[in-house]
């Protein structure tokens, strides 16, 4: 899992635009897996999602993949 926040401008920009890019699509033909989990608290219901891709041509649109050779 690779955790990335904003202020990371350029790795961030381009996962934000390749998820997009996939949610149109609804991930059709893209490999990978979906959790969900919803909790009621303190009167608020939270609801966390995560999507991970096992498709390694997802990767090809982000800056400077190369350098990421055996990570």
């Amino acid at each position: 899992m690779l955790a990335v926040k904003r202020k990371q401008g350029r790795l961030y920009a381009d996962l934000q635009g390749w998820f997009a890019w996939a949610d149109q699509q609804r991930f059709q033909g893209i490999v990978h897996s979906y959790a969900q989990t919803v909790n009621k608290n303190h009167g608020r219901i939270e609801m966390r999602r995560c999507w991970a891709l096992s498709d390694p041509q997802a990767f090809a649109v982000i800056r400077h993949y190369g350098g990421w050779a055996g990570l």
